[in-house]
């Protein structure tokens, strides 16, 4: 009687129990469909929050193109030439139009050009340089050029070079005829900072030594490279006749031969101290209309152009045909002529460059007459 009294008291407890279980399974069913609706709401969340940021992206990215075209017409174009030469690829030749900046803006570029060069224009100097004289800064920018080609560096680095090393000599009086060689490694050397292609090797403080022989310490290269930016007030970034030659070979969609004649006759100018009283971009226009006159006259299967100087370049330069002969006459004199030093060593680095076939052997054509 005792066990049968305690089995039904005993009984409820078990009912208790089972309620119990059946009332944690409805609460975990109700819980795991709460917990299902929560997680979809919150997948939806999700989606919606991605879509959000997607949305947010792309406003950015459009905003940061329109802000990319203002700041190309805005920024100062020092700033703009370096970035210009920063993005370029494979091509040497600049195409209007490249990078997605249009056409419109690379005029609008292009007329700051023209009135920054003004800004720059270099004023006769040797006056002011008694130990220094033309013929030095002549064999000078021959070994400059030697050693440009040899380290395969860009094209404008060159140009830019003795453009430092011209202003440079312009601001600085009574340079010393033993430091001039250092002035012009150290100008190449701040030229190469500027414009170069990543994951190039170029001269360093180290290499800038080495190339001189050794004649210099590492420290002078340092102290220079300060001297020469603080007489520049740091305004490197410059434009020169490169990027105007650059801009009239794309214009009229120039031949490889014109390309290469135009490079050659500009180039060999560059040891010319005559060639600075031209602006940067009539010696760039002079060149380029010297290889046209010499395609018209020996081309041979190469395009000729009707007129010689056609109105784009008329528009875009300020400069007409007549403007242009004597400019012309003076470049091809030059580079007819075969300079020497004292000792009769011939300033041909340039001539020797465009001696490859990878420039036609151009330095080996006839001049043409004009």
């Amino acid at each position: 009687m005792a066990s049968k009294s305690k089995a039904k008291a005993e009984k409820p407890k078990t009912i208790t129990t089972h309620a119990r279980r059946r009332s944690t399974r409805k609460s975990s069913s109700e819980s795991n469909q709460s917990d299902n609706s929560s997680s979809s709401v919150q997948a939806k969340n999700i989606e919606e929050e991605l879509a959000r940021l997607a949305e947010e992206a792309k406003e950015r990215t459009l905003f940061r193109k329109d802000r990319a075209i203002l700041e190309v017409v805005q920024t100062p174009v020092q700033t703009y030439l370096h970035k210009l030469e920063k993005k370029r690829l494979e091509s040497e030749w600049m195409k209007s139009g490249e990078y997605g900046i249009p056409d419109w803006q690379m005029n609008e570029i292009f007329k700051n050009f023209y009135l920054w060069q003004g800004a720059f224009k270099l004023t006769p100097y040797m006056e002011k340089q008694e130990a220094v004289n033309a013929k030095m800064r002549s064999i000078l920018i021959d070994w400059l050029a030697e050693v440009h080609h040899k380290f395969k560096l860009q094209p404008v680095t060159l140009w830019l070079a003795v453009n430092i090393l011209d202003r440079y000599l312009e601001k600085e009086p009574n340079v010393p005829r033993a430091k001039l060689q250092l002035v012009g490694v150290t100008g190449l050397f701040v030229a190469c900072k500027c414009y170069n292609k990543d994951n190039v090797p170029y001269p360093g403080v180290r290499e800038s030594v080495y190339i001189t022989d050794k004649a210099y310490k590492e420290e002078e290269v340092r102290d220079t490279e300060a001297k020469i930016l603080k007489r520049l007030d740091f305004q490197v970034y410059v434009p020169t006749g490169y990027q105007f030659l650059e801009r009239y070979l794309n214009i009229i969609d120039a031949e490889e031969l014109v390309q290469h004649l135009a490079w050659f006759y500009a180039e060999r100018n560059l040891q010319e101290y005559d060639s600075l009283e031209l602006p940067s971009h009539h010696m760039a226009a002079a060149a380029l209309y010297a290889a046209l006159i010499y395609v018209n006259q020996f081309g041979g299967k190469a395009r000729v152009c009707q007129p010689t100087w056609p109105p784009s370049l008329v528009r875009e330069s300020g400069l007409s045909e007549s403007k242009l002969i004597s400019a012309a006459r003076q470049l091809l004199m030059h580079v007819n002529e075969s300079p020497q030093t004292s000792k009769n060593r011939k300033l041909n680095s340039i001539w020797k460059k465009y001696l490859s076939e990878r420039y036609l052997n151009v330095s080996q054509l006839p001049l043409p007459s004009i």
